[in-house]
């Protein structure tokens, strides 16, 4: 069973209907989504986002674990 979140819009008028305009123009767009792979350095602490493979700690250049490590 799939579940949909609905979400009351509380911002300016003229873009209360942006979300149903964007639904119908229902473009086929393979590849928008993208995988982001998160890892939290275990030397530093910092929040990292994994690009192309490098587990690398953006901040302090330690290794990050390959398995995912947020709690």
């Amino acid at each position: 069973m799939t579940q949909t979140r609905r979400y009351r819009y509380v911002g300016p008028a003229e873009l209360r209907d942006l979300p149903a305009t964007v639904d119908a123009v229902a473009v086929d767009a393979p590849g928008a989504l993208a995988k982001v792979v998160f890892r939290r350095c275990p030397a530093c602490g910092e929040r990292n986002v994994v690009r192309d493979g490098d587990f690398t700690c953006a901040l302090c250049d330690g290794d990050l674990p390959a398995r995912w490590n947020f709690a």
